[in-house]
């Protein structure tokens, strides 16, 4: 597969369709279908995969922006350097994630 706005080559190992919470694994798609895929390294949301051959760019979904603040706090010291890199990948994945620090929410 490629992945054209990115011009990146991605090997799909597990192609699914979802039914519920449960994934099924089958063997192609067709024109149409909606299926899930795991683990790409260079593909992220609102990323298109199409073929090399015939490279294909849709347009970006709009997602809204975040409504929901939250405050995450690690209590143990030592955990907290090793928890950022979490949360800097949701950001980088996905619009709809942001992280900030802030000094007025209290940190120890």
């Amino acid at each position: 597969m490629y992945n054209a706005p990115r011009e990146a080559v991605e090997k799909l190992n597990h192609l699914c369709v979802t039914v519920g919470k449960e994934r099924i694994e089958i063997p192609e798609l067709h024109a149409g279908d909606i299926g899930v895929v795991a683990k790409l390294r260079d593909t992220h949301t609102n990323d298109t995969l199409s073929t090399k051959d015939h490279a294909i760019v849709l347009p970006k979904i709009p997602f809204p922006e975040p409504v929901i603040t939250e405050a995450i706090e690690v209590k143990q010291r030592a955990k907290r350097r090793s928890s950022r890199p979490g949360c800097t990948s949701c950001t980088r994945k996905t619009r709809r994630f942001s992280t900030s620090t802030r000094a007025s929410w209290g940190r120890r």
